[in-house]
């Protein structure tokens, strides 16, 4: 009879521990990017393009809709290729880097190397094994602060730079270096 009470005491218990208010975060993700179009012949890779602040927006604004976010993180990075018909580069050798506010270059990834031949349009290469801590966090902390001060940040430089091999041939090709972001919000 003393352990018929007893687990009817414990499930009451249980019971009123789990009627207490408790906060359920959502956790959505999106996916940002930026474009780089490259047309070299001289083998030397390089392009800055704008981070694109008004789609970064646009997803923030899509996500406030659920609830209050309290903060956004980077879940991971990938570049996609389009290759031309005219590429004649049979491999490509890729670093990419955000500006900070005082103008210095800080990477993202690093030596991202890849065969041409081997490149399968649409599909996704994530960029796990050659990022760098610096340019992560400079870019995660940017995102956060176009939450908390969407008007702190005009524009946000990236850049992308390498090599194309073999030497003095056209590399020409469309690269897109996505970066997929999940925001914790709190569904007020």
């Amino acid at each position: 009879m003393k352990k018929i009470l007893l687990l009817v005491l414990a499930i009451v218990a249980i019971g009123f521990m789990a009627c207490e208010d408790k906060i359920v975060y959502l956790f959505p993700a999106f996916t940002n990017y930026v474009e780089f179009e490259i047309d070299e012949t001289t083998s030397d890779i390089y392009e800055e393009e704008l981070l694109s602040i008004e789609a970064l927006n646009d997803s923030i604004g899509d996500i406030s809709i659920d609830g209050v976010i309290e903060s956004i993180d980077i879940e991971g990075f990938y570049l996609t290729f389009q290759m031309y018909d005219d590429n004649l580069a049979e491999s490509v050798n890729l670093n990419a880097y955000i500006k900070d506010q005082q103008g210095v270059d800080l990477a993202v990834f690093e030596n991202f190397a890849l065969d041409i031949s081997a490149i399968e349009e649409g599909k996704s290469y994530p960029l796990y094994d050659y990022l760098e801590e610096d340019g992560v966090t400079e870019l995660r902390d940017v995102v956060n602060a176009i939450l908390t001060q969407p008007d702190l940040y005009d524009q946000v430089i990236v850049i992308i730079e390498g090599e194309s091999a073999p030497m003095d041939v056209r590399a020409h090709m469309s690269v897109d270096l996505h970066f997929r972001l999940n925001a914790k919000v709190n569904p007020k």
